[in-house]
């Protein structure tokens, strides 16, 4: 289950793609909406703040039918809509950016907590 922003979704899959070189990530999940298989990509820029806190930023949505590598409908201004007039959507109360802490890495596993009480486990595929 993944609570976005106050959007509850049951994910068939999730997937988080980290670029290091251009500071970029991107979410996708694989969910059905009304029997239909659906692909659905946040994304958006990262910056590491310390040897473990990261601070991110999303500011894309994209609809994937299928399979298919092309959107089938892309958003850019709904994000950073909400993150300037409804910030606490995205930082919670009690925090000023959106960020995740590394608590641990291991060869292919690393665990993380975010701003907003979210744990975090990812396992690399290679």
């Amino acid at each position: 289950v993944v609570d976005a922003a106050g959007v509850v979704v049951r994910p068939k899959a999730a997937v988080e793609l980290v670029d290091v070189r251009s500071g970029t990530i991107a979410n996708e999940m694989a969910v059905n909406i009304f029997g239909k298989s659906y692909a659905v990509r946040v994304a958006g820029v990262f910056d590491v703040v310390d040897g473990r806190k990261t601070e991110v930023v999303f500011d894309e949505v994209s609809l994937f039918e299928g399979n298919a590598r092309t959107p089938i409908y892309v958003n850019r201004w709904l994000l950073p809509t909400l993150r300037k007039y409804a910030p606490s959507l995205f930082h919670g109360p009690d925090s000023a950016s959106a960020w995740v802490e590394t608590t641990y890495v291991g060869p292919e596993t690393r665990i993380g907590r975010g701003n907003k009480g979210s744990i975090f486990l990812l396992h690399r595929l290679s």
